[in-house]
């Protein structure tokens, strides 16, 4: 099996920069061993949102003052990271997933626990503010469904009532709640998706009419829309004031739906997708990666001209750990960290966390390095780049997978042409 490319990981950095190279006349594989962390996604992209302790609200003006090892100052020495961002920003739109705001302002979008806090990109059925000192709404109704216990009123309406903003809450109940209760499935978002249907939805916006009251709007859990945004655009449209969503915790439907709108994309522009399958060796010759192997192939060999690490960070096992170092668990590449274990955290919980800046080390094209020697044609994207940069605390998780999956595809993109 060959290909121009291979992606090693299936979450948003693979199929962006997938996408992207297919789109350019490049033949793209991607091996996904399975769920990543789009499936817990806010359905929300932060650009940056701190500096240091300072609140971020125009990203752009601060590249030049970050480590010449953040991704962002990498990219920005090669191209505007504006033109970079804009073509994540229209990928997204072309596979369906339907965003707003643009990169020369943050907004403020409204988290499951109560918070406004910065983004760059937020999906338009989410609450967002430009401001959080002129709000265009006075009272809201939070309304949740009975016995759903992934959705926080509490929170939401505290969060709220700090902007000076009043709340009612109540919760619904309709047939296929009931329904779904009495299955051996968990009552969790995506299965409350699934079982909602077309006279379900009709049904849901009914029973949320009856508990607005005199609210401006309504705030309801995110479980609605799990394929496409077809069925939270018709309840919408059938709920008397403006309705928004919130993602739950832990898994989100609104992640889950931007995972499938751009692998069903990625498929239908020609790219294979082997889902299911994990990378398990490959081999190396004069410090390029010649074929890879993976679990349900077995002895086939997979090969492409380049190949792309975008397994992600921790939770998604792109970067694991020890007792003793942290490391790349399929080939070793070399990992920017401390062996020192007391330097991978400060004991302040809630300050930037050392560990989080761990990941794979890169040069200025984001090549990997094995055993200190780069790698031609092996690239690292999205949450497995180390450097100096606190994806959470910082708020450029999002950011920066989206820019640096664009721009290694472009690399490649002219590197292959």
């Amino acid at each position: 099996m060959k290909a121009d490319v291979v992606i090693i990981g299936g979450g948003l950095a693979a199929l962006v920069a997938g996408i992207k190279l297919i789109k350019s006349g490049k033949s793209v594989i991607i091996v996904s061993s399975g769920q990543s962390a789009l499936h817990f996604s806010s359905g929300a992209f932060g650009l940056m949102s701190k500096f240091g302790n300072e609140e971020v609200m125009q990203p752009l003006q601060f590249i030049d003052r970050l480590p010449n090892d953040h991704p962002y100052r990498k990219i920005s020495k090669q191209l505007p990271l504006s033109i970079v961002l804009d073509d994540a920003k229209q990928i997204l739109k072309d596979a369906g997933i339907e965003l707003k705001g643009d990169h020369h302002i943050n907004h403020f979008r409204l988290t499951p626990f109560g918070f406004f806090v910065p983004s760059w990109l937020t999906l338009k059925d989410h609450l967002t503010l430009d401001s959080l000192e002129n709000i265009p709404f006075r009272k809201v109704a939070i309304i949740g469904i009975d016995g759903f216990l992934d959705f926080y009123p509490n929170f939401l309406a505290q969060g709220f009532e700090k902007l000076g903003v009043s709340t009612n809450k109540s919760s619904v109940n309709i047939k296929e709640f009931n329904i779904l209760r009495n299955n051996p499935t968990e009552m969790r978002a995506p299965n409350i998706a699934r079982a909602l249907t077309d006279d379900g939805v009709r049904r849901y916006a009914q029973v949320i009419n009856n508990h607005i009251g005199d609210a401006d709007i309504a705030i309801i859990p995110g479980v609605v829309g799990l394929n496409d945004t077809q069925q939270i655009k018709d309840l919408r449209n059938q709920v008397d004031c403006k309705v928004y969503t919130v993602t739950t915790i832990p898994v989100a439907v609104p992640g889950i739906r931007i995972k499938i709108l751009l692998q069903q994309y990625f498929s239908d522009l020609g790219g294979w997708y082997l889902m299911g399958d994990s990378v398990t060796d490959g081999e190396f010759v004069e410090h390029r990666l010649s074929h890879i192997f993976t679990s349900n192939l077995g002895t086939t060999k997979v090969s492409a001209e380049n190949y792309i690490m975008a397994t992600g960070s921790y939770f998604s096992r792109g970067i694991k750990s020890n007792n003793y170092h942290v490391y790349e668990p399929i080939f070793n590449l070399d990992v920017t960290s401390s062996d020192n274990r007391s330097e991978w955290y400060d004991r302040n919980f809630f300050d930037s966390q050392p560990f989080m800046k761990f990941g794979l080390k890169t040069n200025e094209s984001f090549q990997c390095y094995l055993e200190g020697q780069v790698l031609e044609n092996v690239y690292a994207i999205g949450g497995i780049l180390g450097g100096s940069f606190d994806p959470l605390y910082d708020g450029v998780g999002g950011g920066v997978t989206l820019a640096s999956s664009v721009y290694v595809a472009e690399h490649l993109k002219d590197k292959m042409s």
